[in-house]
């Protein structure tokens, strides 16, 4: 079996816009919209030895908010 590492890893090679896609896509499809892949690749991002103010995990975190479009077209959309 994969580890949670790597499978992280796999999903972030996609790029953000395509990563959010698939895991908008995961969580909408399965009934209860819990998605394992999101719940991978939130432990590696928000990891505990992290720094709280890593750009790259804010980044990281405002394309899986905004479900596969880009962050502005999603804050242009909840305004």
């Amino acid at each position: 079996m994969e580890s949670s590492q790597l499978t992280a890893q796999k999903i972030m090679l996609k790029g953000k816009g395509a990563a959010a896609a698939f895991i908008n896509a995961d969580c909408t499809s399965n009934r209860g919209g819990h998605s394992v892949h999101l719940d991978i690749l939130l432990d590696n991002l928000l990891d505990p030895e992290k720094s709280i103010d890593n750009s790259e995990t804010i980044e990281w975190c405002k394309w899986l908010i905004a479900g596969g479009r880009t962050p502005s077209e999603f804050s242009a959309i909840v305004e």
